[in-house]
């Protein structure tokens, strides 16, 4: 009497991991880009916070009377935001104790604000002086393989 034998064929193991092999050749490169638009949608959300808190301080400023002090100015900074004793530092401790309550606090912020006390346009990136996936409030990016200077508007 035989004893059946049990297990996979040589030929049958290279057959599966050749199917494998296929389908990660496919996926990977599909995947990476999801990783890419994902972080992308994530810097532009980041930005248009960085506007948004802005704006709102500003407007809490005109509430206090105080928006004389408010200077046109252009910010560009890795956080958190060092303190000053102008009024635009209350800005800049909005923004960073915004972007810290978010849990993005170890990015860079760009903004501009207007001589019409407004913000301009807003920008978040990974890191000072970063080239790539720069997000931006109003208009974002929409292309993550696009590269932009941070701290000039596109």
């Amino acid at each position: 009497m035989k004893k059946a034998q049990k297990g996979f064929t040589l030929v049958e193991l290279i057959v599966v991991i050749a199917i494998i092999g296929i389908l990660a050749a496919i996926l990977v490169p599909s995947m990476l880009g999801y990783v890419k638009k994902s972080k992308l949608k994530s810097a532009n959300s980041n930005a248009k916070l960085v506007y948004t808190t802005a704006n709102g301080c500003i407007t809490d400023l005109i509430a206090d009377g105080k928006v004389a002090n408010v200077s046109a100015e252009s910010f560009n900074s890795a956080l958190p935001i060092p303190g000053s004793q102008s009024v635009n530092a209350d800005l800049k401790t909005a923004i960073n104790t915004a972007m810290a309550d978010n849990g993005t606090s170890s990015g860079a912020i760009a903004y501009v604000v207007t001589s019409a006390k407004k913000v301009a346009w807003a920008q978040w990136a990974d890191s000072t002086g970063a080239t790539e996936l720069i997000g931006q409030y109003p208009n974002p990016e929409t292309d993550p393989d696009a590269t932009h200077t941070f701290g000039t508007s596109f």
